[in-house]
């Protein structure tokens, strides 16, 4: 994998911005054994008692060598729900005008303070197309070819958009309740000291409050999270205990009709405001909780992955996703809900199978070291000329949750399906840095799957 450094006070705009871009339209990969998991799929349901659940809740492997320069070893707690494994099929959330006014009223009754997003000038074409020309000059040779040719198609796409660009534009007001509905369009909200993003489209559709810049506990325990803070300094000015926090987002979530994702993680977090230079401690607006919840379906929730880049130097996944990873995340204080965002949101159409059978754990064990050993064949012949990209792989834990996979003719729609998460750490031995990474595998047939979509990864 690629070493990378990204220093603290830059997570923040992975956490919030990453999922903002539009989603490219070129088709994802499919399951190259589709027609074999359609069959499956549509089998009659089984009892639960049928379906091959593991035998046991942990699994452990002594260190085996995939090549003298990396090794692998599995010390992982098994987690399944012993219940039924639905699949299902869902398409990205259809939002109506009335789901809009309704959010925004939530937040801000009576608001009508709304603007188009500035058009895009010539100048922001041409920057973007060399941004991705020099990334596909520096990192082809870590694509498979459909990434390959749908950045090349994206390129293509902005070389044509740009000759009608204008040199220079004016944001634009306009009567929001006249805009339809999933067409090609971007709204920016302002309302002091609030800014709200609405995108209405098919393959990307979300909805961003944000207030200002938010920073998790963790990034502010590493140091530098703000230019010249100290580590090791936790967040303890939250006037708001995790309960009261949920129960406010649950709150928010209900009213707006939000259902089936579930609460992943929370953690404390802080609100700056960087509008203005100023000493770290008066950057601080407030601090509270940071929720992230994930689709779900009935006992199965989707294992957050993140947003982060992936590097293809290994076997092309059987599946890849049609699109991002569905998340909602919120940021509350003792105030009240700070900010709000929620990406690429799906509903589901139709459950096409209440309790499907899965592979026997072993053969997902054998798949997974076979898998191991092909991904990490490179790094042999990577040390002789970087000597610290040495490596142990150390996989912590196997989960059954949900994941996305593509359906071939589709492109508008995606299936969710019952997958095994192998989570580990990648230990470079020279230098103690420490990678986090999966492998997930589609637990009714065993092809190795991406539910992140690897071709929004340069978002």
């Amino acid at each position: 994998m690629k070493l990378s450094k990204i220093y603290p006070f830059l997570l923040v705009f992975i956490l919030f911005a990453t999922s903002c871009q539009p989603t490219p339209l070129s088709q994802a990969v499919i399951n190259k054994n589709d027609g074999n998991l359609e069959i499956i799929i549509a089998q009659e349901a089984i009892d639960v008692n049928q379906v091959n659940f593991p035998g046991q809740n942990r699994v452990t492997i002594t260190p085996e060598k995939i090549s003298d320069a990396c090794f692998y070893e599995v010390n992982a707690d098994v987690q399944f729900p012993f219940s039924a494994l639905p699949v299902a099929k869902v398409r990205q959330r259809v939002f109506d005008i009335g789901f809009y006014n309704s959010i925004i009223n939530y937040f801000f009754p009576e608001s009508s303070v709304y603007h188009q997003r500035e058009i895009r000038t010539k100048n922001d074409y041409e920057c973007e197309i060399i941004q991705m020309k020099k990334y596909l000059t520096d990192y082809s040779s870590d694509m498979i070819a459909d990434e390959i040719h749908a950045r090349e198609e994206y390129i293509h796409k902005l070389e044509f958009e740009m000759q009608n660009a204008p040199e220079v534009v004016e944001d634009i007001k306009f009567d929001f309740d006249n805009v339809l509905p999933n067409t090609d369009f971007e709204a920016l909200v302002i309302k002091d000291p609030y800014e709200i993003t609405l995108r209405g489209k098919l393959g990307g559709s979300y909805f961003h409050m944000l207030t200002g810049t938010i920073q998790t506990e963790k990034m502010v325990l590493m140091g530098g999270a703000i230019p010249g803070e100290e580590g090791g300094r936790g967040l303890m000015n939250v006037q708001i205990n995790e309960t009261t926090a949920i129960n406010t987002v649950n709150k928010l979530l209900a009213e707006l009709g939000i259902y089936d994702l579930n609460l992943v993680t929370i953690v404390k977090a802080r609100e700056l405001n960087t509008s203005m230079p100023s000493q770290p401690e008066d950057m601080v607006e407030t601090e509270g909780y940071y929720l992230t919840y994930m689709r779900s379906l009935g006992a199965l929730d989707t294992v957050d992955l993140g947003t982060g880049g992936l590097v293809r130097n290994y076997e092309e996944p059987a599946t890849i996703a049609p699109w991002g990873q569905e998340r909602i995340r919120v940021f509350v204080d003792h105030n009240g809900i700070r900010a709000f965002l929620w990406d690429y949101a799906s509903e589901v159409v139709e459950v096409e199978n209440n309790s499907v059978q899965i592979l026997p754990f072993d053969q997902i064990i054998t798949r997974l070291k076979q898998q191991l050993k092909y991904r990490y064949s490179y790094v042999q012949d990577l040390v002789k000329t970087d000597p610290y990209a040495e490596m142990q792989i150390k996989i912590n834990s196997i989960k059954l949750g949900l994941s996305m996979i593509g359906i071939a003719d589709k492109q508008n729609y995606c299936r969710l399906i019952p997958s095994w998460y192998v989570l580990y750490d990648e230990i470079y031995t020279k230098t103690g840095i420490i990678e986090h990474e999966a492998l997930v595998f589609n637990a009714i047939d065993g092809s190795q799957i991406e539910p992140r979509n690897v071709l929004a990864m340069y978002e």
